[in-house]
């Protein structure tokens, strides 16, 4: 190996070793350590090239390795040494000190500057390996001719087929640009056959946590291209041996295939025989063959799986399997039986075969995307107040007020779809699955220096239920980590003076008719972020719409359909919601039931500048007040305050909002409860508290009196209330603030 002059010691450990196969690449040897060492400059780095060439390569390196200030390795093999691209790396692996490990080509077809961007995003994401996925369209990459873009799409859609699971995080398995961890490596475990060496990596250790960098795939600078004929026949033997060697469950789950095909044929006649009409005898035999399928999956083939998650399971694989043979076994069976006179017990398997292929197509195996090769989404960005900043794939109107541009680099969450069916389960992250792949709810929450939610494709068309039962527990957790706490409570203002008001009811209509009729600013209904100094900050959600908003100019698209509204409000209605917590205490995909119901029939909601225009959004305000609306008097107005004021673990709430709430809560080994409790009790602290009684029907025009009874020497909100005593006011007195 060749030694560069970087200064370092023979046991020092540089940041980034840089593997770099190459066969014939004498002319780019140059251009190609001159952009790494711009490029890099800032980081501790080493080279290691692999050389495989007949040419003057190798004496390019070494001629070269004099010139930069980092080592260049060179490892010249042999022609009994040179087993393809992917042994070059496998070889490169067991040289390199690096705590990261990337690989690229020497063509420069792979910019050296996305390796600055991979370290970023690793450094981010806290992810095991950082994927360089190259920007391409329906074809294929860019970058390529339309034939090999066309051929790395095919390919990559056989390898997405061969490995649903192992490949469903990565859009472009075939690339040849990847950053990896190289303790996260084992390379003993590599069996290196080809030039697709990410592709070993990825399916030989399925725990890695994978993150993306998207790049534009340049032109070849100089040489030839070494992919032909002969590769491509390795690369398909190679993806047959992975297939077979890479999945213990393999085998076995063969066997329960085989054995589903007699058990199924065997019932059909049987029930035949029994007399029943082979419509029948085929909607019977595929039921109680897929039912055995289940089980056999479960108690045999996968049998490490835990035990409290079979029932949410066996509901997923139940409501699949029925579609499937409602509109695909009997279909079939009905059209090759009947309409073509096939042979019934024929017929039979070959409708149970096709739910077999559509089950694995249209499940969590999905491999047909748009994705299936660097598709990349829109984002949508919001900037909360600069506490902190969210990039989404969906678009989330609950923080239409945030939207603001900035720099990736500021992200703290992202949400990002799943394409290509649930979401992974990755070990340190929280996970929910309704075990519908992606036609139903999947979710996987992963921490790091900023936080990856990862939905499955259904939740893309359903942003509320994205927001509410995802984001909404996520944005509670980071802002409390920040110093922030997001309470229960209506915010409203006059200047720079706050005050809450908490009740266990739905308070847009009393905030909006303060706001319009009694000049109060608005800054939030439900929810509204507070600091341990008593600053308050806006967090205007849209308001869900009730009859008696519908006044103004910017109503007319609710006005004209009172019907649909009160259809509306009453699938949106205490009962309806508690027919879906039953299911989910049943285990029943109550997530999934709800995602669809908000998908086709959306809550009616609206931002409070299109119902009422001239109300004034204010960005925040000192807290000088907070009003309990409540049964009953309060002992301690103040404690009961800090209490009410606290989401609580919203035990009622949809799956997986109390998972999240749960779990979420304890991450840094801090129980951020106590977090946000104090932040809310400072915050409160010494600021009046007033209990108005959900009995007295016009209890919300109390809160009008603080407008109407000010001045411009007397604070607005003041109160006649002690809260320390929890003294009546003066029955002379019209009940109220003052």
């Amino acid at each position: 190996m060749n030694e560069g002059r970087d200064g370092s010691t023979p046991d020092s450990t540089p940041q980034i070793s840089i593997i770099i196969p190459t066969r014939n690449e004498s002319q780019n040897i140059a251009p190609l350590l001159d952009r790494l060492a711009a490029a890099l400059r800032d980081y501790d780095m080493e080279t290691v090239f692999v050389d495989d060439s007949d040419d003057d390569t190798a004496v390019e390196i070494t001629a070269a390795g004099e010139n930069y200030p980092f080592a260049v390795h060179l490892i010249a093999r042999t022609p009994p040494q040179r087993n393809g691209l992917s042994g070059a790396v496998v070889d490169g692996f067991k040289a390199v000190r690096g705590d990261w490990v990337c690989v690229m080509d020497a063509d420069l077809q792979h910019p050296p500057e996305t390796i600055v961007r991979m370290l970023e995003q690793a450094e981010k994401s806290g992810a095991d390996i950082i994927v360089g996925s190259r920007s391409g369209d329906f074809f294929g990459p860019y970058g390529l001719s339309r034939l090999r873009s066309l051929n790395s799409k095919v390919l990559t859609i056989v390898a997405r087929t061969l490995f649903p699971r192992r490949l469903k995080n990565v859009s472009d398995p075939l690339t040849g640009l990847f950053l990896v961890r190289r303790e996260a490596v084992d390379v003993q475990m590599l069996r290196p056959d080809g030039f697709k060496i990410l592709l070993e990596i990825l399916v030989r250790n399925p725990a890695l946590q994978v993150s993306e960098v998207h790049f534009q795939f340049a032109p070849r600078h100089s040489g030839e291209s070494k992919a032909d004929v002969r590769e491509g026949g390795r690369f398909f033997r190679h993806l047959i041996t992975l297939r077979s060697t890479a999945n213990a469950h393999l085998g076995r789950f063969i066997v329960v295939v085989i054995l589903s095909f007699l058990l199924n044929t065997t019932l059909f006649v049987l029930f035949v025989n029994w007399n029943l009409i082979p419509f029948l005898a085929a909607l019977l035999a595929a039921e109680f063959t897929w039912l055995a399928i289940f089980f056999a999956l479960e108690l045999w083939v996968f049998s490490e799986r835990e035990n409290s998650g079979r029932r949410r399971r066996f509901w997923g694989f139940f409501l699949l399997t029925q579609l499937a043979v409602l509109f695909v076994h009997l279909p079939v069976f009905y059209l090759l039986n009947t309409l073509f006179g096939i042979n019934p017990v024929l017929a039979n398997l070959v409708a149970f075969a096709a739910v077999g292929l559509v089950r694995y197509l249209l499940s969590e195996q999905w491999v047909w995307t748009r994705s299936a090769m660097a598709w990349q989404a829109r984002s949508y960005t919001y900037n909360l107040h600069d506490f902190l900043h969210i990039e989404s794939q969906v678009p989330l109107r609950e923080l239409d007020y945030f939207t603001a541009d900035f720099s990736p680099e500021e992200v703290d969450i992202q949400v990002r779809v799943d394409r290509q069916g649930t979401p992974t389960d990755f070990p340190g992250g929280i996970s929910y699955d309704d075990n519908l792949g992606r036609f139903g709810f999947g979710l996987s929450v992963l921490p790091g220096a900023y936080t990856q939610v990862v939905v499955s494709p259904l939740l893309e068309h359903s942003p509320d239920f994205l927001y509410t039962n995802i984001i909404e527990p996520v944005l509670r957790w980071r802002l409390l980590q920040e110093g922030y706490a997001m309470v229960k409570a209506a915010c409203i203002a006059q200047g720079e003076q706050a005050l809450l008001i908490n009740a266990q009811l739905d308070l847009g209509a009393v905030v909006s008719d303060l706001c319009e009729s009694y000049n109060f600013a608005y800054l939030a209904d439900d929810l509204v972020i507070l600091d341990a100094h008593g600053g308050v900050y806006a967090y205007p959600k849209p308001l869900t719409v009730e009859r008696t908003m519908l006044q103004g100019e910017g109503s007319a698209q609710y006005s004209s359909s009172p019907l649909l509204l009160a259809g509306q409000r009453i699938l949106y209605s205490r009962f309806v919601r508690q027919i879906g917590l039953w299911m989910s205490r049943q285990d029943l995909p109550a997530a999934t039931f709800n995602t669809y119901l908000q998908r086709f029939i959306p809550q009616p909601k609206e931002h409070m500048q299109v119902l009422y225009p001239d109300v004034a959004l204010q960005k925040s305000a000192n807290l000088t007040g907070v009003i309990l609306v409540m049964d009953g008097a309060a002992n301690d107005p103040a404690s009961a305050a800090v209490e009410l004021l606290q989401q609580s673990e919203l035990v009622a709430a949809f799956q997986p909002h109390p998972l999240l709430a749960e779990k979420l809560r304890l991450w840094g080994h801090i129980d951020l409860v106590f977090k946000e409790r104090d932040i809310i009790a400072q915050a409160v602290a010494g600021v009046p508290v007033k209990v108005l009684n959900t009995a007295d029907a016009a209890w919300w025009r109390q809160i009008a009196a603080t407008h109407q009874n000010g001045s411009d020497s007397v604070p607005a909100v003041q109160f006649a209330h002690n809260h320390e005593t929890g003294q009546a006011p003066d029955p002379s007195v019209e009940p109220g603030i003052q």
